[in-house]
């Protein structure tokens, strides 16, 4: 078994274990709630059914629109490859090599560089990568950056880090998306849900804590290690990442998005920085 196919398996193990996480959150939810609406309220059994259905239809509704909602959280607009050919053709070029689904592709506007790749699975997912990272590398750079993407994308590390994001870092991603909204800045919650969501701040931070304990501690050199496999060039990615350093922060996105950017842009300090990745490949 290569390391390829022993990736795969473990995150699909780990995909498999999230979703049963928040499956059985929610159902211990709605059968305490349900229990106790039946207990208390006239016409309890009756209550505490709907109670509990309704439960469940919640969470199976949040579940389905998050993955939407990460998306916009991390902000962009779709492009394609006549408004961006570099990218369009280096995308294409590395998914055709590593028998990947071609990924759409967002471009954010702003002067920080950075890249992440969502989508719970392959056949959907999405690249996003600043403007001031398109303007500031060469092909190379944006080859090797790109590669480390499209190749956690093959090993569904992309798809696991989604599925944590919106299932344990669910609460932090609403209550991000809910505090933006109310501050004037666009998001895909209406003025609602905006303020729906101030009831999970008390959670938000917990969340949030959560799914940086999730993310393997290793994920950052592995990831570099996954685009110099497919580019099969170091240099590549160590000119790449020097141009990110000190350059990922000061990124306007929601802060529940913040670990799964190439470069942290909310925390950096809770990650390895940049100059021990460049030093790790260096020893390559």
């Amino acid at each position: 078994m290569d390391d390829t196919t022993e990736l795969i398996d473990h995150h699909g193990d780990r995909i498999t274990r999230l979703f049963r996480v928040y499956w059985g959150c929610a159902g211990l939810g709605a059968v305490v709630l349900g229990v106790l609406s039946w207990v208390l309220l006239p016409a309890g059994l009756v209550v505490g059914l709907v109670v509990a259905v309704g439960l469940m239809a919640l969470a199976g509704w949040l579940l389905h629109r998050s993955e939407g909602w990460l998306i916009a959280a991390c902000g962009g607009s779709v492009v394609d490859d006549e408004q961006q050919p570099r990218l369009a053709g280096i995308v294409e070029s590395l998914c055709f090599t590593s028998g990947v689904a071609m990924p759409d592709l967002r471009v954010v506007e702003s002067s920080s560089r950075n890249l992440v790749a969502v989508g719970r699975v392959p056949e959907r997912s999405v690249l996003i990568v600043t403007s001031g990272l398109l303007e500031s590398v060469d092909r190379v750079e944006l080859e090797a950056l790109v590669a480390s993407e499209i190749a956690q994308i093959r090993t569904l590390d992309v798809a696991y880090v989604t599925v944590a994001a919106t299932t344990v870092g669910l609460p932090a991603l609403l209550a991000d998306l809910g505090g933006r909204k109310r501050r004037g800045a666009p998001g895909p919650l209406s003025a609602l849900g905006s303020w729906c969501a101030v009831g999970l701040l008390p959670l938000a931070r917990l969340s949030a804590r959560r799914l940086r304990r999730e993310l393997e501690p290793d994920r950052d050199f592995r990831t570099d290690l996954a685009g110099v496999r497919l580019t099969r060039y170091p240099p590549g990615m160590i000119s790449a990442l020097e141009r990110l350093d000190g350059n990922g922060d000061g990124l306007d996105v929601a802060a529940a998005t913040s670990p799964l950017w190439v470069v942290d842009p909310g925390h950096a300090e809770l990650r390895p920085s940049v100059a021990i990745r460049i030093a790790a490949l260096r020893e390559l």
